[in-house]
Order: structure tokens, then sequence, then C-alpha cells
């Protein structure tokens, strides 16, 4: 028996994640974890592969990631592959924003990636997968997505330092840091008033496609296309402040 995990597995990349996962012949299940039920419901019909087993949870609330990493434990080394993929963006002057809406990002995108982290690699053996779902963000400071930003910096160097860890007992650790690609994650972004830039999107099943081989490749930050690879050269040898200004200009927030 073999499983993969997939958080916000009812939408976008999480979806897709699971639709390709279902053909790895190391996955017999494949969890799908999210907060909509009826989305799971239908994508676990849709997986003719691996079994489908949908897990309603809101991963923002510290029971439900509780709960969920204590069916890690009762998997043991069952657990093969863990997809963080689970983390939501709001855009927009941070002053102008919710506080609940920064919190909720900071649970979400850190605290509930760290936690099921920590839960998965307790069970998993030499050859176990884990792929953090990051940004292209990561790696610059963004005005009008500064917590988001934030976020998948913490994720980015998170997951670095562990790959260095987990390298001793052979379980492959990878983030993830695509540039826009094309999801329902803008239209909540930006609450449906801007789209990805068409110029450097990525379909989701390429994304998607990159992301699992660079899991199996033992990479340990995956940056796909030429241009997202130019654009974080870039931004090594220019001075972040610098670089802030240029993506305030950039971004309409």
């Amino acid at each position: 028996m073999g499983i993969a995990v997939v958080t916000g597995a009812s939408a976008g990349m999480g979806e897709e994640f699971a639709l390709q996962l279902q053909h790895d012949p190391e996955i017999d299940e494949v969890w799908l974890v999210a907060r909509r039920a009826e989305r799971l419901e239908k994508l676990a019909e849709r997986l003719t592969g691996a079994r489908g087993i949908p897990i309603t949870a809101d991963l923002q609330d510290a029971e439900a990631v509780q709960a969920l990493a204590d069916r890690f434990t009762d998997a043991g080394p069952a657990l093969r592959v863990l997809i963080n993929n689970a983390g939501y963006a709001a855009s927009g002057p941070f002053a102008d924003r919710p506080q609940a809406d920064a919190l909720g990002m900071i649970d979400l995108n850190i605290r509930a990636t760290v936690h099921l982290t920590h839960a998965a690699v307790q069970q998993m053996t030499a050859g176990a997968r884990i792929l953090h779902v990051a940004s292209s963000l990561a790696f610059f400071p963004a005005p009008g997505f500064d917590i988001y930003a934030a976020t998948k910096a913490f994720v980015l160097a998170f997951s670095t330092g562990l790959s260095a860890e987990l390298s001793a007992r052979k379980i492959r650790n990878t983030v993830f840091c695509p540039g826009p690609v094309i999801t329902e994650f803008w239209d909540v972004a930006t609450h449906g008033e801007q789209g990805p830039p068409p110029v450097i999107s990525m379909s989701c099943k390429r994304a998607v496609r990159i992301a699992l081989r660079d899991t199996r490749g033992f990479r340990w930050i995956s940056v796909p296309g030429i241009l997202m690879k130019l654009v974080t050269l870039l931004e090594r040898v220019s001075p972040r402040r610098v670089t802030a200004v240029f993506v305030k200009w950039f971004n309409p927030y």
C-alpha cells in the first residue's frame, strides 16, 4: 500500500497533482484534502488509477491539521508522497486588508505546512517524496502581495534546509517555485480583478508535470520555465529595494 496526500486538492494545481499521481505505480491511494467536500467527491470519482480518498478539512484550523497529522501516524511507512499545495493569497495594500487575511495566510501557508511536514517525516522511509508548492514570489519583496510573498519565502528557506537534513535518509524534498499558473488562484487573490500575466503564464498540467518530475530527480528547488529562471537569477544580483520598487510598478496594487 502506497499513499499520496495532496492538500488543496479541490481545484487548480492540487486537482492536477491528484490526476497525475493516480498513475504513479507506487501509489494505491490519493488522499484528497480540501475544504470543499463536493469537489473532492467529484475528483475522487474521476480517479481511475489509484483510489481517491476525500478528506474534508480546513487547514487554517489547528484541530483539522492535527486530525490529518494523526492519520499520517496511522498510515505509517505507507505514506510515500506529501504534496503541500494548500495556500492562498490576498492582494492589495497591507494597511487596507483585514488582519484576518494576513493571519490566515500565515496559518495556512506556513503553520499547516510545517505541522504536516513534521508529521510526515516521522513516518516516511527511503524513497518517499515531499513537495512544497511555493512561488516565484518567494525570491522577491512583493508590494501588494507582501504577506503571501513572505510566507512563500519562509517555505523556500524551510524546504531547502530540510532537503539537506533528509538527504541522509534518502527522502526527496523539493520546493516548487512557479511563476503565474493558470488556475482560479488569481481570481481569489485579486477578487476577480486581474488574471495571470499571459506572457509568463504556464498551464496547470505542465507546471504539475515539471514539479513531479523534479521530485523524482532529487531536485531541491524547482523553478519551471526559462524566463522565470532568468528572473530569479536577476533578483540575486539586484538590490532588494530596487526589486521592490520594480515589482510595485508592475503590480497595480
